[in-house]
């Protein structure tokens, strides 16, 4: 399964405090490392059946290989208890070969919220220039999903350009740029997209 292990901490648990050398590793060793980030959270909201994380901070993270960890049968499920996430930045995260290909690199900001099942996700992330590629990929994600009211809202802007890295997992042909809104609901999904 998957393992975490970390270096070193520094400053206080019960708010901000300094991660090094956080290293996640599947049953084939290491395939994300994170030398340095720092975590502002607010421990006494567990109380209340709330994980309340103010910012999550990173300059660079290095993603070696995609993972291999056991697929589970069980169905993906919301928490029963609350999340909240006020701010993500990675300032670069680096994308070896083995990921997608060639070197890439990419900046991500983002939110988050969960509570009674209930989701919210907004994340923007930016290809950087590495190793002779100049990026210009961008892609800005909102998403809302309420199970019980078997409704999910999606609203999408990506931009990829040819041989970009948005384009690698499947090759496009061409540069892509659409705006996009999707509107679903549970029973089965029944979608309508607005361009």
């Amino acid at each position: 399964g998957l393992r975490v292990s970390i270096a070193a901490i520094d400053g206080s648990l019960y708010g901000r405090m300094t991660v090094e050398g956080l290293v996640l590793s599947d049953p084939k060793g290491a395939f994300l490392r994170v030398p340095r980030l720092t975590l502002d959270w607010r421990p006494v909201a567990l109380v209340s059946k709330h994980l309340q994380i103010v910012a999550v901070t990173a300059d660079r993270a290095l993603w070696r290989r995609r993972s291999e960890l056991k697929a589970s049968n069980k169905p993906p499920s919301l928490p029963n208890f609350a999340m909240t996430l006020g701010s993500f930045r990675l300032g670069a995260l680096v994308l070896e070969p083995a990921v997608t290909g060639d070197r890439r690199a990419l900046s991500i900001l983002g939110s988050a919220a969960f509570a009674n099942g209930d989701a919210r996700l907004d994340v923007q992330a930016q290809a950087l220039p590495i190793d002779g590629h100049e990026g210009g990929d961008r892609l800005a994600l909102k998403l809302a999903a309420r199970p019980r009211a078997n409704r999910l809202v999606i609203d999408g802007h990506p931009l990829a350009p040819r041989h970009g890295v948005l384009d690698r997992p499947a090759p496009l042909g061409a540069p892509l740029r659409p705006n996009s809104a999707a509107h679903g609901r549970r029973g089965p999904w029944v979608w309508g997209a607005n361009p």
